[in-house]
């Protein structure tokens, strides 16, 4: 039972730091798009 209990802790703590370097990943992204988006639009908008 002690190793069954091990074996879940090991498989939850990988899940979590999976998760967390998605959010991670997704607030990478988000920034990224908030510093190109409106140098993007400011471009289009040029004459």
């Amino acid at each position: 039972m002690e190793s069954y209990n091990s074996y879940c802790r090991a498989h939850l703590a990988r899940h979590t730091r999976a998760v967390n370097g998605s959010g991670r990943m997704v607030e990478y992204n988000l920034s990224l798009l908030n510093v190109i988006y409106p140098t993007y639009f400011q471009g289009i908008g040029l004459p």
